[in-house]
């Protein structure tokens, strides 16, 4: 096994260097409003809101960061990305009753880029990208007197999207930076569990889809 992963390595790095064009290269893009979360319309339909709606969270001008790892030939540029994120908070009221909440969500994908337009120190392209993720919100509450409640909220999303990039390259080509917009289409499906003492129910949520725009800042170091 050991022989066969040395010797992939080897011939990528031949390849690589036998590509006089061929880059590889670590970055992080800054992610902005316009990103779906999939327990949200879960939540909206199990408090007697509308089943079908596809709500928005806007989480401030950068709403996450994901990491990128790409390789670059000519005119085509091959990107696979990966994002993990989470946030929880607790509070105790003057009851003792304890109030817990978790958000964790991550997602994985790839993107293909053709640079159309490329020039001393800047390029700029267009291609597709494709994400697969989930998420899984969780609200418990801890009385003083009574039975444990808890709300366990998950959902799955694919998203398939046309980004537009355009990349600056200052310190003789070794750092990127741009903007970028993309626009995209998600399908989502969710479910729910309610979980009291020894008790517990599960109800399937609504499916969605819906389109939408990314906006985000895009870096790279390249080797």
């Amino acid at each position: 096994m050991r022989r066969v992963f040395l010797f992939c390595l080897v011939a990528v790095i031949v390849f690589a260097a036998g590509t006089a064009s061929a880059q590889w290269s670590l970055g992080m893009r800054m992610v902005g409003t316009g990103n779906y979360f999939p327990y949200q319309p879960l939540i909206q339909a199990m408090m007697g809101g509308e089943t079908n709606a596809l709500i928005t969270a806007d989480a401030g001008l950068f709403g996450y960061k994901e990491l990128s790892i790409g390789y670059r030939a000519d005119a085509l540029c091959f990107e696979g990305n990966f994002a993990f994120d989470g946030l929880g908070s607790e509070f105790t009221a003057p009851d003792d009753d304890v109030y817990e909440d978790d958000l964790t969500w991550w997602y994985t994908g790839g993107t293909v880029l053709y640079n159309f337009w490329q020039g001393e120190g800047y390029s700029g392209g267009a291609g597709v990208r494709f994400q697969y993720g989930a998420s899984e919100m969780m609200m418990s509450m801890d009385p003083d007197v009574g039975d444990k409640e808890e709300y366990v909220f998950s959902g799955k999303t694919t998203q398939i999207s046309v980004p537009f990039r355009f990349m600056w390259r200052p310190g003789d080509g070794k750092f990127a930076i741009g903007p970028e917009i993309a626009f995209k289409y998600t399908m989502g499906s969710m479910e729910a569990e309610y979980t009291s003492g020894e008790s517990t129910e599960t109800m399937d949520g609504p499916e969605y889809t819906g389109f939408d725009t990314e906006y985000s800042l895009m870096m790279k170091f390249i080797f």
